[in-house]
């Protein structure tokens, strides 16, 4: 399979699975098992975050973020010690779609909650 051939079959598992295919399900109708998709996937995702890290800066993707978010913490809505806070708690993951605007004590209240979990 050549590299072309490997960037479609990586954009059809992805389409597939944000139509909420299981990996079962997109293995079977591309002829894989359901880990080589599974594979795929995450292989494909890691790319587009390392890409959309390479593109822009850490300063401007947190200035994008809160300018997004109104300058305002999206729990309190408060305007004050704003942080961009990683939904997925995963700091390489800086997709702008796992990025929130909060303020500290937020942000320290939604921590100390999930590390009571």
């Amino acid at each position: 399979m050549n590299l072309n051939d490997r960037k479609e079959q990586a954009k059809i598992v992805m389409r597939l699975r944000e139509k909420g295919y299981t990996f079962q399900e997109i293995g079977d109708q591309l002829e894989l098992s359901k880990q080589r998709a599974y594979q795929i996937y995450s292989g494909y995702e890691s790319m587009m975050i390392k890409k959309e890290q390479k593109k822009e800066p850490a300063p401007n993707r947190r200035e994008k973020i809160l300018h997004r978010d109104n300058n305002e913490c999206q729990f309190c809505f408060g305007h004050e010690d704003l942080e961009v806070h990683h939904m997925d708690r995963n700091r390489k993951n800086n997709e702008s779609r796992n990025l929130i605007t909060l303020c500290y004590k937020c942000h320290s209240m939604l921590h100390r909650t999930a590390n009571k979990k």
